[in-house]
């Protein structure tokens, strides 16, 4: 099994995943005009494998991030941005 698919959300969470920061890739930031929605953001995400396996260091990756809130969006069926909104956001006014 690869290292990527024994990353779980406690990895993303404490940022133990592995995976690379994405803001540190430089096709990223010349494609930027390009990324409208989250999925825009998973092809300038290192096909190579992880620099280490989950559990077993901490490096801080803004793709942790990103992933959180796409699975968000996959277990509400909502936008992550809707979701802030009505769970964090107005509860908070």
């Amino acid at each position: 099994m690869e290292a990527r698919e024994q990353v779980t959300v406690h990895h993303l969470l404490t940022m133990s995943s592995g995976i690379p920061d994405l803001f540190r890739v430089p096709e990223f930031w010349a494609g930027l005009g390009t990324v409208k929605t989250l999925p825009d953001f998973w092809r300038y995400l290192p096909d190579s494998p992880l620099p280490f396996r989950p559990g077993t260091r901490w490096a801080f990756s803004n793709s942790n991030f990103l992933l959180l809130g796409s699975t968000i969006e996959q277990v509400t069926g909502r936008a992550f941005t809707s979701v802030v909104e009505g769970q964090v956001i107005r509860p908070l006014a």
